[in-house]
């Protein structure tokens, strides 16, 4: 929520007002004076206070899905389940947005919200937010693949794509078996980068998404609310690209 609407719904008063409020000075956000207009808020980790009083405001949602393959990373479609199907129907699932998408044929960790600022920030390319998969191949993976990786792959129309992180888990003549870590997001990034290297990938599963973690005890199809060090990981992001 942006921060004219929390006070606009907290002191029930005009936005117009809002800005008056913040030009004088008399806004503090988390102990800090608020001096910009285009902060996002949120009840569920910030503090807001006008003259010495807390103002209360809604709270946004956070849901960590774990999900299932064969289903798409959309609010509706006419051939295939949604991840929004995880959801029962008194949890509002149409007012959350996907943060992450993963193809039909990919699963993992996903994050459900009504955060837009945050949402915009795990996604836009230009803010490093990491994300670590695992993966199998269909053969051998290469020792060598290791530095190519860090050093950044290129694809074949000349793309290099940023530094990451590979950790191979096991080596195996018909599949091998790794973790890898990126931040990006581009479409299909993964598996042209394991093409790359000579391997196909034939399963991909997101066990990591920022500050996010993908629990063992969390199955396909389920969800959970945030831990306490998943939330504060998330504001933490928010504070570093934010300015007051």
């Amino acid at each position: 929520m942006h921060i004219l609407d929390a006070l606009s719904e907290g002191l029930q008063i005009s936005k117009k007002r809002s800005k008056q409020l913040i030009r004088q000075q008399h806004v503090v956000l988390n102990g800090e004076i608020v001096s910009a207009f285009n902060l996002a808020v949120d009840a569920n980790w910030d503090e807001l206070m006008v003259n010495g009083q807390q103002v209360d405001f809604q709270k946004h949602h956070y849901w960590v899905v774990n999900k299932p393959t064969g289903c798409v990373s959309a609010k509706k479609d006419s051939q295939w389940p949604t991840v929004l199907d995880c959801f029962p129907s008194s949890y509002g699932p149409s007012q959350l947005s996907i943060v992450g998408r993963l193809d039909r044929n990919a699963c993992g960790l996903m994050l459900l919200t009504d955060n837009g600022q945050l949402h915009y920030l795990l996604e836009n390319p230009k803010f490093v937010v990491s994300k670590t998969y695992r993966v199998k191949v269909n053969g051998w993976l290469r020792e060598d693949a290791i530095q190519i990786f860090q050093e950044g792959v290129v694809f074949l129309d000349g793309y290099q794509c940023q530094p990451s992180q590979l950790r191979i888990l096991h080596q195996g003549l018909d599949e091998s078996i790794a973790e890898v870590t990126i931040i990006e997001g581009k479409r299909h990034q993964v598996k042209k980068m394991f093409l790359s290297v000579g391997v196909k990938v034939t399963y991909l599963e997101r066990i990591a998404l920022g500050p996010l973690t993908l629990h063992s005890d969390l199955s396909r199809g389920k969800f959970r609310p945030l831990t306490a060090n998943e939330a504060r990981g998330l504001h933490q992001i928010l504070q570093k690209y934010q300015k007051r």
